[in-house]
């Protein structure tokens, strides 16, 4: 009975730390990207991605100009997937998420974040020797609005 609940326990624990350090890695390099690029953090998007490539297809353009509004006080962006698909050999995936972003616009004065914007965001990972880098990322805006307070 001990044998058998130690051969659990161990394929547990390799299962768990399979998925976390090997089989999230493009997903969690896209994510990571579109997070960063939505928090206007550009320097730490480059480092999730090939620049040259992933500037040809959106132009570099920041957040504030995919949205044609000025976000003064970003209070934070988060990354959801909601599909994926792998390419030839599988060294590329292909991803499609929204990245949601929280702030407050120039002029207000607030603690807490008192609007939102949705952004479609589309992309494509491929393995490097360098690792997962995004290759192809197109944002478009969705919805701007109010967040509400109860």
């Amino acid at each position: 009975m001990k044998k058998l609940l130690i051969l659990i326990v161990t394929a547990a624990v390799i299962f768990l730390g399979y998925k976390l350090f090997f089989a999230g890695g493009p997903k969690k390099v896209f994510m990571e990207f579109c997070d960063s690029w939505g928090a206007n953090r550009l320097d730490k998007a480059w480092a999730f991605s090939v620049k040259e490539e992933v500037t040809a297809d959106f132009k570099g353009k920041t957040v504030n100009e995919v949205t044609n509004f000025m976000m003064e006080s970003i209070m934070g962006a988060n990354t959801t997937v909601d599909s994926s698909s792998s390419g030839p050999g599988l060294k590329e995936k292909s991803y499609d998420g929204i990245t949601l972003i929280l702030f407050t616009p120039p002029g207000m004065t607030s603690a807490m974040p008192t609007h939102f914007i949705k952004i479609r965001v589309e992309g494509t990972v491929r393995k490097t020797a360098s690792g997962w880098k995004v290759v192809v990322f197109m944002p478009t805006f969705l919805e701007m609005g109010e967040l509400k307070r109860n």
